[in-house]
């Protein structure tokens, strides 16, 4: 084989590599995947509750290399939750948002377990579900569950989630994000549509 043909065939592959990388990894980290050595969650996620550990697990996943667990600290105290949160700008054009994840559940009881979608407006929070209505409880596999609400035209944040609000045990994992049915990845954006640095920050700031 030619050199000018193996230099061709090395270029293309490595295309395809960084095609595939591209189209599989996203800003977002909704699939849990990427996280920092010294880091004790997925990169961009934090926590919102107290009295409740969240703990990356590498051996119960959905799928990749690790999901990320909730449970209680210690005793469990009614009326406190533990929820993997995530939050980015309001900036997509559309009508509905739909939050999608797997969750698998282990003796859930006392609390329900579900996921949490809450969209902020400057002065507060707009819309917000977090499926307690549902009450998923007990021992379940890994099952695919959906919460939508509204795209509000006043919203400046958008905040997501998998919380517990009892006792056992709820791993999360492959969060998804939809505007319109389009993956958030995709979804059009609002350019005029900026805040300032307040709004930025505003998710990480306000419980569930």
């Amino acid at each position: 084989m030619s050199k000018t043909v193996l230099t061709l065939l090395l270029v293309l592959l490595t295309s395809c590599i960084s095609g595939q990388n591209s189209s599989t990894t996203s800003k977002f980290n909704f699939d849990l995947e990427r996280s920092a050595a010294s880091a004790a969650l997925p990169d961009g996620w934090f926590i919102w509750g107290s009295d409740f550990k969240l703990t990356v697990d590498t051996v119960v996943k959905h799928s990749g290399r690790q999901s990320v667990r909730i449970e209680p600290s210690g005793t469990y105290k009614p009326g406190t939750f533990g929820c993997l949160a995530t939050s980015f700008p309001a900036v997509y054009k559309g009508s509905q948002i739909e939050l999608r994840a797997w969750m698998k559940l282990e003796n859930v009881s006392e609390g329900p377990a579900g996921l949490l979608l809450r969209i902020d407006g400057q002065s507060g929070i707009l819309q917000f579900d977090n499926m307690q209505n549902k009450n998923i409880r007990g021992t379940a596999d890994w099952v695919l569950y959906s919460v939508k609400l509204p795209n509000h035209p006043a919203a400046v944040r958008i905040n997501i989630g998998g919380m517990l609000s009892g006792k056992g045990k709820l791993w999360v994992d492959d969060f998804e994000v939809l505007v319109d049915g389009v993956p958030l990845e995709k979804a059009e954006k609002v350019p005029e549509k900026i805040f300032g640095a307040d709004a930025d920050h505003a998710g990480g700031h306000r419980g569930a």
